[in-house]
């Protein structure tokens, strides 16, 4: 005989957005200002760097924030990557307010 634990009662998530497709269906996300703001900035300096690739970006910006481990993509935290782009997009802006 096997003995299932009984699962704990799901919240109600009423409201909230749903996961679309590609992530878990059903489940909700929840998005903090800290990841938007990154992603906002993310998109800034996709437009701002065309030549650098998502991927290429994203490693650069973990290696500003926490130096250039083979770890830094898979330990940076949000907030480390958020001061990581701010700091490199005003840098980039600088670059291109100083050509110009």
């Amino acid at each position: 005989m096997r003995l299932c634990r009984q699962r704990a009662p799901i919240p109600s998530w009423e409201g909230w957005p749903k996961a679309g497709v590609g992530c878990h269906r059903g489940l909700y996300v929840i998005t903090t200002p800290v990841r938007k703001e990154i992603l906002h900035i993310l998109e800034e300096l996709s437009h701002r760097c065309p030549e650098v690739s998502f991927g290429q970006l994203i490693v650069n910006l973990s290696y500003l924030a926490k130096g250039p481990t083979n770890e830094a993509t898979w330990d940076v935290e949000d907030e480390e990557l958020l001061a990581a782009a701010r700091k490199h997009l005003a840098e980039r802006l600088q670059k291109q307010s100083d050509a110009a």
